[in-house]
């Protein structure tokens, strides 16, 4: 099986082929250095994709997935997992800004990013809506779609599973 974590941080991932821009010199197990939009992918059996896309343009996430369906062989998946917009814009316009300004917020990082580098920034925002209307006009078959609360990043964040529309 072949299976890529693009754009994967620090979060390596065994039996994976871990993929990132980023000159990651502290992290303790295999990855490649490379962007994730130019690839020279294998026909994969999965690629995941989190906490990446909302790091991109709308239009650059059209681009990237129509590539990457182009090396999703018959029967392969693509997993996305992003902030939950709606869900953090609500709990942000609830903070004061006192707390919104003082230290580690997470809700803060989920809307923007946490921008120490300009790829840190997000650049686009997803809700359940939005991500499967990008999904499904490119052609995915949606096989499942489910909100959570993610521990590892905080807040609720949102996962679809995508395949070929034939299957």
């Amino acid at each position: 099986m072949i299976n890529y974590n693009l754009g994967c941080g620090e979060e390596i991932i065994d039996g994976y082929i871990n993929i990132d821009n980023a000159n990651l010199k502290k992290i303790k197990g295999k990855y490649v250095r490379g962007d994730i939009t130019t690839f020279n992918y294998e026909f994969a059996d999965l690629f995941l994709l989190d906490n990446v896309i909302e790091h991109f343009s709308f239009e650059d996430v059209s681009k990237l997935l129509i590539r990457l369906k182009s090396f999703l062989k018959p029967d392969g998946k693509i997993i996305i997992v992003v902030p939950d917009f709606k869900y953090v814009t609500e709990v942000i316009c609830k903070l004061s800004p006192d707390t919104l300004f003082s230290g580690n917020v997470w809700a803060k990082y989920c809307l923007l990013g946490t921008q120490d580098k300009i790829e840190d920034y997000h650049r686009s925002f997803y809700t359940p809506q939005i991500l499967s209307y990008i999904c499904t006009n490119i052609g995915f078959k949606i096989l499942s779609f489910n909100t959570f609360v993610y521990k590892k990043h905080g807040g609720y964040h949102l996962k679809i599973i995508l395949g070929h529309n034939n299957v």
